[in-house]
């Protein structure tokens, strides 16, 4: 479980950097406040599954799309 949860906000910032936003762009998008998304993005807290959605939407991409990107993460031991 922590291993998918590392995978989370290493996912959150690779796909906020390929984006070129900002955390600040991202948590206004997500209707997340600035400093949750630092936190989920630094892996010092969890997001649960409608921040995650969230997020991803926020991001540009499905949720699926998204979650395939953490669970290869995850395969790769990453």
């Amino acid at each position: 479980m922590e291993r998918w949860a590392d995978a989370v906000a290493e996912t959150i910032r690779a796909e906020r950097a390929a984006a070129q936003f900002t955390q600040a762009e991202v948590a206004s998008r997500a209707g997340i406040p600035r400093i949750t998304y630092i936190r989920y993005e630094t892996g010092e807290r969890k997001p649960n599954v409608a921040q995650v959605a969230a997020i991803a939407q926020a991001l540009g991409m499905l949720v699926s799309t998204f979650l395939a990107r953490v669970q290869t993460r995850v395969d790769q031991g990453r």
